[in-house]
């Protein structure tokens, strides 16, 4: 997206889910795209490195996934999640006082679980920034074996985070969307400083991986 391809000079609130590092770097990358903006990051967790780079922060509940033997655990996620639904409305009613004082004109999510929430109460536009909407915004065939998996996914997906007017879905595959009017598909998005990363051989391999249960990883590289 080129620079300015929203509005100029506008006042941008940007919701990122904080557990890992994938949404933020997506949300930096779109907002490296549009530096004379002006904006407000929402989240926890890895999103509170954003101050470091010259942005604002306001810290928000977070919905993490928790992992135990290198799979979701997901007794402990949904407690979490239970956990930020129960106090939705006092943590709405903190946010809310911040956002205003902000005075938006546009929000995105990464998906974050408070961004579209807020945009509704404001009355105003949400976009949706993502690779997990794949699962229930566009057409393809689910493999064999991974519909339980895939249920357990969306259900909290719909539930939680499919709340915004329009859905731009980061994807390797460019699957057809359900609804062209609201879904927008793309190619990922990388952040300058990796485009500008050269690959070499040396004697280092670098692995990004997420969950901290998966300790056989290392011995086994």
């Amino acid at each position: 997206m080129p620079a300015g391809g929203f509005f100029k000079l506008a006042r941008i609130i940007v919701g990122v889910m904080g557990d890992a590092y994938g949404h933020l770097s997506l949300a930096l990358a779109l907002a490296e795209q549009a530096p004379q903006h002006e904006y407000l990051f929402l989240g926890a967790g890895t999103v509170r490195e954003v101050v470091k780079m010259g942005f604002s922060f306001l810290e928000v509940p977070l919905p993490a996934t928790f992992y135990a033997n290198n799979k979701v655990d997901i007794a402990a996620t949904i407690r979490n999640g239970s956990k930020v639904l129960l106090g939705r409305n006092p943590s709405v009613k903190r946010i809310m006082g911040e956002i205003e004082r902000f005075s938006p004109c546009l929000a995105i999510t990464a998906y974050e679980y408070f961004t579209a929430v807020i945009a509704r109460e404001l009355g105003i536009m949400c976009i949706n920034l993502d690779n997990q909407h794949f699962l229930t915004k566009l057409r393809f065939e689910i493999p064999r074996g991974q519909m339980l998996s895939r249920f357990l996914y969306a259900l909290p997906l719909k539930l939680m985070f499919s709340k915004a007017d329009h859905y731009f879905i980061s994807s390797f595959y460019a699957f057809p969307p359900r609804d062209p009017k609201t879904t927008d598909v793309f190619p990922p998005v990388l952040r300058k400083d990796l485009r500008d990363v050269r690959p070499a051989e040396g004697e280092h391999v670098f692995v990004y991986q997420t969950s901290p249960t998966f300790t056989k990883l290392v011995p086994e590289l």
